[in-house]
Order: structure tokens, then C-alpha cells, then sequence
């Protein structure tokens, strides 16, 4: 039996019926829920199984994966750049908003065709806003130099790790090292937080973040596929 939970938030946001089925593992090929009332559906697999929902349609799938690293017995790695704190030094949402548009580049808000890329944009204006007065971060640093910002990591405690929501450098600033310097930012105040793992999401279709990853020793600890399904219109 497989529930059809609404996504408040969501819904208010896109101003339509949002609701999410997960599944773990199905030998089924046609779920029967009643979606009644709902306009999209995002539904979260463990396994790539075809799944038709009655009356609705699959127009976008992504493979989520979750990195992580144990940050167990580490001393805080030091970065070598002059990272800033935005509870120290503040700046304006605006100033990292088109840095937040390349983050979510691969991201499914972005690709799917029947969403807007207003709507995106406006998706991610929020999620910056939010994170610098803490509703969806703990901490934002990032790097600026006299052109402006070049790169921003935002980080949020949970009870037994910390993840990244967003981090992301300018397209002009990528392969100087900037990354790393952001992640060893967030390493360290992990650590000096007590904190014992650092997880970041991504998408698999995003290569060379998940090269990044790898290369400074993350590892996938959680693989998810998502799907969008919207309502036929009669």
C-alpha cells in the first residue's frame, strides 16, 4: 500500500496541488492511489522500476546522489583564502542569487520543461534569502574579492551531520581552487561544531561536481532516483 503525502511548502510556492510518494522496492508497474486534487507528483525510488500513475505523466527523471565524508579524528582542514562569514561581514541576497542560479544548473527545477525558469529562479532567490537569515542554513560563507563575490557554501546542522545545500563558484572563478577552499571551509566548522559527517547532494547527471567530490574523498552513501508527474489536462 503506498500513501500520497502533500507537500505544503511546495504547494504554496508553485501555487499548485504538490504531492510525494516514496517508494522503497516494487514489483508493481501501476500504482492505484487516488491522486484526486493533486496537479504534480514527484515520486522518490530506490530502484529505476517503471511506474505508471493513472492519469498523469512522466516528464522529467533525475538520479540524486547524497556524498558524505567522516570527519571523525580530522584536525579542521585550514583553508588558504580569505573566507568570509555572512553573520560577520553581511551582504545582500541579491549579491550570490546568480551564483545560486549555477548551482542549480542540473537541478530538476531547472530541467523540467514544464516549469518555468522564472519559477526556478525565484526557487532559488528563496533558498538564498532563506539561508542567510537561517532558515535554511546555519552558516554561509563565501569568497570575495573587489570584482564581487567569486564562490558562496551554505551549511545546515542536522542532528547527526551537516549538509551543504548550496555551494557554487562563478563560471569565470571554476578550476582555481576556489571549491575546495569553500569545502575545507565547511570541514572545518563541522568540526569545530562536533560534527561528524558532511553529506552533499547532487545530481548524477552534474559530472564534474561529482568528480569534485570524489577527488577530496567523499563517497556516495545514498542513491535516489526522483520523477516528476504531471496531470494530463482533459
Amino acid at each position: 500500500m503506498y500513501t500520497i503525502n502533500r507537500l505544503d511548502w511546495d504547494s504554496d510556492f508553485f501555487g499548485m496541488e504538490v504531492g510525494e510518494i516514496s517508494i522503497k522496492n516494487t514489483s508493481k508497474k501501476y500504482l492505484t492511489i487516488d491522486l484526486d486534487g493533486f496537479d504534480w507528483i514527484i515520486l522518490k525510488q530506490s530502484t529505476n522500476a517503471t511506474i505508471v500513475l493513472d492519469n498523469f505523466k512522466n516528464t522529467f527523471t533525475e538520479t540524486k546522489h547524497t556524498f558524505s565524508k567522516n570527519l571523525t579524528g580530522n584536525t579542521a582542514p585550514l583553508a588558504s583564502m580569505d573566507i568570509q562569514d555572512s553573520d560577520e561581514q553581511m551582504i545582500a541576497p541579491e549579491q550570490l542569487y546568480d551564483l545560486a542560479y549555477e548551482s542549480g544548473k542540473y537541478s530538476r527545477f531547472k530541467l523540467d520543461p514544464n516549469l518555468s525558469v522564472q519559477k526556478f529562479k525565484e526557487l532559488y532567490q528563496k533558498w538564498v534569502d532563506n539561508s542567510l537569515n537561517h532558515k535554511f542554513a546555519d552558516k554561509v560563507f563565501f569568497i570575495k574579492n573587489k570584482a564581487g563575490i567569486l564562490g558562496f557554501v551554505t551549511i545546515k546542522k542536522n542532528p547527526n551531520h551537516a549538509s551543504i545545500g548550496l555551494i557554487a563558484v562563478t563560471e569565470n572563478s571554476q578550476g582555481k581552487g576556489y571549491g575546495k577552499q569553500l569545502l575545507k571551509k565547511a570541514e572545518s566548522y563541522c568540526i569545530s561544531e562536533g560534527i561528524q559527517e558532511l553529506r552533499i547532494p547532487t545530481q548524477k547527471e552534474n559530472a564534474m561536481a561529482c568528480q569534485f567530490y570524489n577527488k577530496n574523498n567523499y563517497h556516495i552513501s545514498e542513491e535516489l532516483i526522483l520523477k516528476h508527474y504531471w496531470k494530463i489536462q482533459q
